[in-house]
């Protein structure tokens, strides 16, 4: 049987993708060498569960609906550019989670602990919620400087009533999703 990469996420809604599309233009510009994450793929990872195969897939969907049915909507706030790796070598580029953060944070605490016994997932001690909005495989003079001028400011703000389930296949044209389940929070 088939097994795709699956993982749960929160949507970025198309009015928050200007601001976001602004904050980072001058970086596509001077920064070429990045894969910038395409638009319609935006999204913030709250849990990834490795290659499940499709039963696998539907048992967690209604593990993680029942155990997040209660959790309520919230709003949080895009802000901050920072950066997985070195300064001179990073690997993720992304924009941080500012206002709400703890939400993400806690629904990640909660999938996890309702999920153990459906999937093996590897230790995520250091959660940390972001957006990735891409990656960089070579070397990035004066990256870090570059975002040291980023502002603090919250560069949109999110309403979040809902996680997507996600099954994605990585291409040579970058990652496909196909969404597999609404779970209403």
């Amino acid at each position: 049987m088939q097994k795709d990469r699956c993982f749960l996420a929160i949507d970025i809604p198309e009015e928050a993708k200007p601001g976001i599309s602004r904050i980072i233009r001058p970086l596509k510009t001077e920064f070429g060498n990045v894969r910038w994450v395409k638009n319609e793929n935006l999204h913030i990872t709250v849990k990834f569960f490795g290659r499940l195969e499709a039963a696998a897939a539907e048992k967690l969907i209604a593990v993680i609906s029942a155990s997040v049915s209660n959790f309520g909507a919230f709003t949080f706030s895009l802000q901050g550019l920072g950066f997985f790796g070195r300064s001179e070598y990073p690997r993720v580029i992304w924009l941080g989670i500012g206002e709400g953060r703890e939400k993400i944070e806690v629904l990640n605490g909660i999938i996890k602990e309702s999920a153990a016994e459906y999937t093996d997932l590897r230790d995520e001690d250091n959660f940390s919620p972001h957006l990735t909005l891409g990656r960089c495989g070579k070397r990035a003079p004066g990256f870090s400087s570059a975002l040291a001028g980023s502002a603090k400011t919250p560069v949109a703000f999110v309403d979040c009533k809902m996680l997507i389930f996600y099954s994605g296949k990585l291409t040579g044209e970058g990652p496909v999703y196909e969404k597999l389940a609404e779970i209403k929070l």
